[in-house]
């Protein structure tokens, strides 16, 4: 017979815990600083990781990770020396490290940490108010900056936070409007109708039509100098080929989102194109030619069932033949010259409802967080990274350099008061991988070892094509200078997802990639806070990377801008991003 062991009572249990456990739960802080290296002649300043461990500080090679120093915290100080120079000293005065850092905040931050450690090895972090974190990123960019001696923008500033401010008050209303359109006829009406208000007085009007039209200089310029000039017909609201009337989704998806589809009635291809094409026979069904003071009148062939722009023109070319077969008499260069200037002026003509469609995508990446993008020190960021990006690619012209949403944002601002192209952005997802490692380690190597984002780059995309000295060149290049950001000196939200309505509070699993686009499925990634997908966002911030598709809409202007997509695959939705955000290569100077 088998006898039973007595139950302990519960509260007679002892926990067990694993070597190193209390090492674990102590709290930790990270950060990186410039330190004065003092083991070569150069004296040159460094980058190093500071982690603040329960009383332990350790500084590591913020490029190898290297151990370098273990420190006690209830024995150090850090003091003030020269402008932006601390030393971290003993309590007998030995100096150990000469620190610089020009930015009070992260200087603030660390000197709390440093004090609650050396109070108790159990200290506790001051509460997380993400928004304040997300702030602080722009002070810290703002206070490095106008702690430099010799400012990043060596030229005189073309833009200022000012008019970034105004643009967001601009666009705040019409945001605020479109959410109020409950379908994409809706959308459409309301673009038509800025758009009929702006080409009614061009010159005085200062709506939103009038903005995004800046947006495209040629075109502008065009509308100026050109007694001929036009918009794209706004009034096509048949199709070119039966002339059956289009519902407004179907205009809204081939003009926005250039999309080809099928006439309910026909069957025949409708594009963009094609309704291009439908306006030019619209206005012009023959095309007048003069011979020897005689005027005929040229036919204008019908559009295929699939017609483009090549197609038609070869169709025109045509018609030309049969009739210089039937009159005997050869069509006068200049009358030809007219006709194909004529034809082509209906694929250049700028479609400002379909424009403005396409940058209210970008307006709704910022419209759900105009507290943050409105706030003083972002727009001044914004700014000072904008004219730093502006130093490398005139540094570098013939690189394919990718903008950040705050260097977008200003980049726009700029065009609306200068009259500038947007940036050469790739369109591909590989080249737009390579366009980003490039900038990130081109503006590394250009500020001292500051980091562009907290985005990490590819290393496959920077050092893949090139020869084998060009690729060992780089991969020296990537590791001097391809460093990350410390956890608490981060570009906060980058990378990052939110998991409240509001986008107030990130996860945890914030500081890791996720699994599918790294492949990695370990647990340390995947089991850390499980997020309903449906709850979870990523929002633009200062350091977002323009080619992150991940960064959508907030929901509440969803409705409206899911039909501005880039056709992709189930998994990997690719939002207007890119192609769309940009002014059309056609349309663009």
């Amino acid at each position: 017979m088998q006898h039973q062991q007595p139950e302990k009572p519960q509260g007679d249990a002892i926990a067990v815990l694993p070597p190193g456990a209390a090492q674990v739960v102590l709290p930790d802080f990270r950060i990186d600083f410039q330190v004065l290296d003092t083991s070569s002649l150069l004296r040159a300043w460094v980058w190093r990781q500071f982690v603040i461990q329960g009383q332990q500080l350790t500084v590591l090679d913020a490029v190898t990770s290297k151990l370098l120093l273990t420190l006690d915290t209830p024995r150090l100080a850090l003091k003030p020396a020269a402008s932006r120079e601390y030393l971290l000293q003993t309590q007998d005065g030995k100096t150990l490290l000469t620190v610089l850092c020009p930015s009070e905040t992260l200087l603030a931050k660390f000197q709390a940490t440093l004090h609650r450690s050396s109070s108790t090895p159990y200290w506790v972090p001051p509460p997380q108010d993400i928004f304040q974190e997300l702030i602080d990123v722009a002070k810290s960019i703002v206070e490095t900056e106008h702690a430099a001696t010799a400012p990043s923008v060596k030229s005189s500033p073309t833009i200022f936070p000012v008019d970034v401010a105004t643009y967001l008050s601009k666009i705040k209303p019409v945001y605020d409007h479109v959410n109020t359109c409950t379908t994409k006829a809706d959308l459409v009406a309301y673009l038509i109708q800025l758009e009929r208000e702006y080409v009614a007085h061009p010159t005085t009007t200062t709506n939103f039509a009038s903005l995004v039209h800046r947006l495209y200089p040629t075109d502008l310029d065009r509308s100026t100098s050109d007694p001929n000039w036009a918009l794209a017909n706004t009034a096509m609201t048949n199709c070119p080929h039966c002339n059956a009337p289009l519902a407004p989704e179907t205009l809204f998806d081939v003009r926005v989102t250039q999309a080809t589809v099928p006439c309910p009635e026909c069957g025949h291809a409708l594009s963009n194109d094609a309704l291009r094409l439908g306006a030019f026979r619209c206005d012009h069904p023959t095309f007048p030619v003069t011979v020897c003071n005689v005027t005929n009148h040229l036919p204008m062939p019908p559009l295929r069932h699939d017609s483009s722009s090549d197609m038609y023109q070869a169709d025109v070319s045509r018609a030309v033949f049969v009739y210089e077969a039937q009159t005997g008499m050869p069509m006068p260069k200049s009358e030809r010259k007219a006709l194909d200037a004529t034809l082509t002026s209906y694929f250049q003509r700028l479609d400002l409802v379909a424009a403005m469609a396409r940058h209210l995508v970008f307006v709704s990446q910022l419209g759900g967080h105009f507290g943050y993008w409105s706030h003083p020190s972002v727009i001044e960021a914004a700014v000072i990274r904008y004219h730093r990006f502006c130093r490398v690619t005139r540094d570098h012209p013939k690189k394919a350099l990718m903008p950040t949403i705050d260097i977008a944002l200003v980049r726009y601002v700029h065009q609306t008061i200068s009259k500038l192209a947007f940036f050469v952005v790739p369109s591909t997802d590989t080249a737009a991988a390579a366009a980003y490692a490039e900038t990130f380690i081109l503006w590394a190597e250009s500020s001292h070892g500051s980091a562009y984002s907290s985005f990490a780059p590819s290393f496959a995309a920077y050092t893949s094509g090139g020869n084998a000295m060009t690729q060992s060149l780089r991969k020296k290049k990537w590791e001097k200078w391809s460093r990350l950001p410390s956890r608490d000196c981060r570009f906060v939200g980058v990378d990052e997802y939110f998991v409240d309505e509001y986008g107030a509070i990130p996860s945890a699993t914030a500081l890791y990639p996720d699994a599918e686009a790294t492949g990695d499925e370990s647990d340390e990634t995947s089991s850390v806070l499980q997020v309903d997908a449906h709850a979870a966002e990523y929002v633009a911030v200062i350091g977002t990377p323009l080619m992150d598709d991940r960064v959508v809409p907030r929901r509440e202007a969803r409705t409206l801008t899911s039909g501005l997509r880039i056709r992709g695959s189930q998994k990997k939705h690719r939002a207007v991003g890119v192609a769309l955000l940009m002014p059309l290569a056609a349309q663009a100077p």
